[in-house]
């Protein structure tokens, strides 16, 4: 069964090895430039952490390889227009790994897969930055509103081509879950048969992303209580979704605190961090921890942690094998009717052994 519980405190946006296992919380520091693409600079550490810097950078190009090595990737979108400097997926000049996923135009999806996998059979984190736009609505007449967000998903599958659809399935999802008993009841067999290699007009084909678990960073109220996050009336929330299905498996929780607005034209630190719990407050299994930076305090802070008790509860049919349990893993944005720029930036991959923090 999966349960949710707390875990941790907070912890800054790119710690080095050291600041990580020793639960360090340095402020982050910010200074935002107005320009279109939402440039920031994240200044995360004090002058007095440069040394342990600079030896976690030695020791990470030594074990890890290099920042091109760690992020090297297969894009997929549904516009046709790939690297374009005004409509949809775009690498963003004068920064190694930032990429805007979406432009502010309808109906467009994409998915970012890293060529190089990661290994659930070890404890990581990895950390992000992303951008949510600037379009929220306020009120009936007040700003035009924004959608849909961005998820982060790991799965089984070859990369090529891989993507879902745009709007509310956030470039993950294809569907919602089938009802396999009751009234309407279906055979979820022949469902997925029936969509695996669907085509629609002007639109990539698509295969199912099954095996596959998605942290979904939501912007956009679907107003549908199916979809919805089991009913939440945020539209600003992080939630947990599997198989390709858009249903979320856990309820909705908070993006910014007290449901606070993440449109806001500036840049978010995102961490991912997956540990071993190996009996921590009585659990065996696995946690994924998920932290996202306030915006009044600038501290990255715990949204929420998922236990699994095995790998095959992440990601169905995953197990370790010859010591590894390795899934490709990536981004993917949607925009639907309504529209905005979505943006990600990478930042690190730490590999350490956090079981016993």
């Amino acid at each position: 069964m999966l349960r949710s519980k707390n875990y941790g405190g907070d912890t800054n946006c790119s710690l080095a090895a050291d600041d990580v296992s020793a639960g360090k919380k340095p402020k982050v520091k910010k200074m935002f430039h107005s320009n279109m693409e939402g440039k920031t600079k994240i200044d995360a550490y004090q002058s007095k952490m440069f040394l342990p810097l600079l030896l976690f950078i030695v020791l990470a190009m030594a074990s890890t390889g290099t920042a091109e090595a760690q992020f090297n990737f297969t894009v997929v979108n549904n516009t046709g227009y790939s690297n374009n400097l005004n409509r949809g997926f775009y690498k963003l000049e004068g920064y190694e790994h930032r990429y805007r996923l979406t432009s502010e135009g309808p109906n467009q999806s994409v998915a970012m897969w890293n060529n190089k996998k990661i290994d659930l059979a070890k404890d990581f984190i990895i950390d992000m930055k992303l951008f949510f736009g600037t379009k929220h609505l306020i009120d009936a007449i007040g700003r035009e509103d924004g959608a849909d967000g961005i998820a982060f998903v790991m799965h089984r599958k070859n990369p090529s081509n891989l993507i879902g659809r745009n709007g509310g399935f956030l470039g993950y999802a294809y569907g919602t879950r089938p009802k396999t008993t009751g009234t309407n009841a279906v055979n979820t067999t022949s469902a997925a048969d029936s969509i695996e290699n669907m085509s629609i007009p002007g639109v990539i084909d698509m295969s199912i992303i099954d095996s596959s678990f998605a942290v979904e960073f939501d912007t956009f109220s679907n107003g549908n209580t199916e979809w919805d996050e089991q009913g939440h009336a945020s539209d600003n929330h992080i939630s947990y979704l599997k198989d390709g299905y858009i249903d979320a498996i856990d309820g909705a929780h908070q993006m910014q605190n007290d449901w606070g607005n993440a449109e806001t034209g500036e840049w978010y630190c995102v961490r991912i961090k997956w540990v071993r719990s190996n009996g921590i407050n009585g659990n065996d299994g696995y946690d994924l921890i998920t932290y996202m930076e306030e915006y009044t305090t600038g501290e990255l802070t715990q949204r929420h942690t998922m236990h699994f008790n095995t790998l095959s509860e992440l990601i169905d049919g995953l197990t370790i094998v010859n010591g590894k349990a390795e899934v490709t893993w990536g981004v993917t944005s949607a925009t639907g009717t309504t529209v905005n720029k979505h943006q990600a930036e990478y930042v690190n991959i730490l590999n350490a052994d956090f079981s016993k923090e």
